[in-house]
C-alpha cells in the first residue's frame, strides 16, 4: 500500500513535529519501517523504506512510502470523537480533565474544538499558546486524544443498553478467576455471563461464555458432554444470526448493482431467497435484533423499487407478532424505537399522515422513556414528524420544531 503525503516545509523541520503531524506510532518506527534521515538545509526524507523517496520543491515535500494504514492514527479521530459527546458527557468530561496534569491546556484544547470556534490547527495553537507551537500543539492533541478514547470507552460500558458490557465484565472476571486458580469464582461469573446473554438474546457472547465452559470443564467441575451440547446448541443460533447478516450483506451488494447498472431488481425473488436461506425457527422469529435485521434487509429491497405499499404489511404483521410474544424487554429498546419509526415512515410514503402521527406520539413516549438509546434514532424522528407537518400544511410548525431541535443540537454535537 502506498501514502502520499503533502507536507509543508516548514513542518518539517523537526522529526518529532513530522511524527506527530501525521501520528506515525511507535510501533512504525520500532520495526524500522522509518529510517529517517536529516540532511542540511533544506531537510530532506530519504530512504523512509527501501522503496519509498521524497523531493523537496518549494516549500513542500512529497513522500511516498509503502507502509501498512494500522502504522498512522487519523488526527481528524478527535474531532470525530468529540462530536459524539452530550452536553453532560462534555461536563463530565471536563471534570476528569481537571484532574489530570496540565487541566487548564487540555480543557482549553477541548473546548476549542468541541465549539469549534477556530477553522484551523493553527488557529487553534496561537489560542493555546500565543503562537504557532505545532510541536506542542500536536503532542497535546495526541494526549487528548488518549483521554478521549478512555473516557468514551467507561461511557459505553456505563450506558450499553444492549447488556454487552455487563457479559464482557463477567467474562472478564470469569478469565481473571481462572488464571489464578480460582475455579469456583470463575464458575459463578461464568453462570453469570450465561445469563445475561441469554436475557439479552446474545449468541456471540454466550458462545464466549459456553465455550469457555467446555474448555476448562475438568476444573469447574462440569460435566464435558453438557457443556459441549450447551454450547453446540447455541452456535445454531449463532450460525442463523450471522447467516442473516451475510444475507442482508448480500442484499445491500445487489442493490447497489442494481442502482449503478440501472436494472430494476427481482424484488420477489430477493425476498423469497431471504426466508428460504435462513430457515427461521421459534429462536430467531422471537428475538427482536434477528427480526429487525430481518425487517431492514426486506425494506431495502421494497424501497429500492418504491413499492412502498408492500412495506407496511411486511413490517407491521412482524412487529405485531413481536408485540404479542412479549419479545420486547428493557433491553431491545433500540429494536423496538427501529420498528415504530419504519412503520411510521411506512405510513408517511403511504400518505396515512393521521396515522403516522400517532405512532410517532407512541415513540415519543417510547425515546422520552429510554434516552441512552434514542440518539441514533432521535434526529430521524425529528425529520419525519417536520416532513409530515410539511405535508398537512402545516409549514410553521415544522420550522419551529426543526430549529428548536437544531438549538437543542439533539442532545449531541453534529460531527
Amino acid at each position: 500500500m502506498v501514502f502520499i503525503f503533502w507536507v509543508k516545509h516548514d513542518e518539517c523541520k523537526s522529526t518529532p513535529l513530522f511524527f506527530q503531524k501525521y501520528q506515525i506510532n511507535n510501533t512504525a518506527i520500532n520495526t524500522g519501517v522509518f529510517r529517517m534521515i536529516q540532511e542540511s538545509n533544506p531537510i530532506d526524507f530519504y530512504s523512509l523504506c527501501t522503496y519509498s523517496y521524497s523531493i523537496s520543491i518549494l516549500q513542500t515535500i512529497f513522500v511516498l512510502l509503502p507502509v501498512p494504514l494500522f502504522y498512522f492514527t487519523p488526527m481528524e479521530n478527535l474531532e470525530q470523537l468529540i462530536s459524539t459527546f452530550s452536553d453532560k458527557h462534555a461536563a463530565d468530561f471536563k471534570k476528569v480533565l481537571s484532574l489530570s496534569s496540565q487541566p487548564s491546556q487540555f480543557i482549553l484544547l477541548f473546548d476549542l474544538l468541541w465549539n469549534k470556534t477556530h477553522s484551523s490547527n493553527e488557529e487553534i495553537a496561537i489560542a493555546i499558546y500565543g503562537a504557532a507551537n505545532m510541536e506542542s500543539y500536536y503532542s497535546l492533541r495526541k494526549r487528548l486524544l488518549e483521554k478521549v478514547e478512555d473516557f468514551l470507552k467507561s461511557v459505553e460500558l456505563k450506558e450499553d443498553p444492549s447488556g454487552t458490557a455487563e457479559v464482557v465484565g463477567e467474562l472478564l472476571l470469569a478469565l481473571r478467576a481462572l488464571r489464578f486458580q480460582k475455579s469456583s469464582l470463575a464458575l459463578g461469573y461464568l453462570k453469570s455471563a450465561e445469563k445475561y446473554a441469554r436475557q439479552t438474546l446474545q449468541p456471540n457472547l454466550l458462545d464466549q461464555a459456553l465455550f469457555l465452559e467446555v474448555k476448562h470443564a475438568e476444573k469447574l467441575n462440569l460435566s464435558a458432554s453438557d457443556a459441549i451440547e450447551s454450547w453446540e446448541e447455541n452456535a445454531l443460533r449463532l450460525q442463523a444470526f450471522r447467516k442473516m447478516e451475510m444475507t442482508y450483506s448480500r442484499i445491500r451488494e445487489e442493490m447497489s448493482i442494481a442502482k449503478t447498472t440501472g436494472n430494476t431488481p427481482d424484488v420477489e425473488r430477493i425476498i423469497k431467497n431471504v426466508f428460504a436461506e435462513l430457515h427461521i425457527g421459534t429462536d430467531e422469529a422471537n428475538n427482536p435484533e434477528f427480526m429487525l435485521r430481518l425487517v431492514q434487509a426486506g425494506r431495502s429491497v421494497y424501497v429500492s423499487v418504491k413499492d412502498y405499499k408492500k412495506i407496511h404489511p411486511f413490517v407491521e404483521k412482524i412487529y405485531l407478532r413481536l408485540k404479542k410474544a412479549n419479545a420486547f424487554g428493557p433491553t431491545h429498546a433500540a429494536s423496538e424505537l427501529e420498528f415504530i419509526f419504519i412503520l411510521a415512515h411506512c405510513y408517511y410514503r403511504n400518505r396515512k399522515f393521521s396515522d403516522a402521527q400517532k405512532i410517532l406520539s407512541d415513540m415519543e413516549s417510547c425515546i422520552k422513556a429510554n434516552k441512552g438509546v434514542a440518539m441514533a434514532v432521535e434526529p430521524r424522528f425529528i425529520s419525519l414528524k417536520a416532513a409530515i407537518l410539511c405535508a398537512t400544511g402545516k409549514n410553521k410548525n415544522a420550522i419551529q420544531l426543526v430549529e428548536t431541535a437544531l438549538a437543542e443540537n439533539l442532545g449531541a454535537k453534529d460531527p
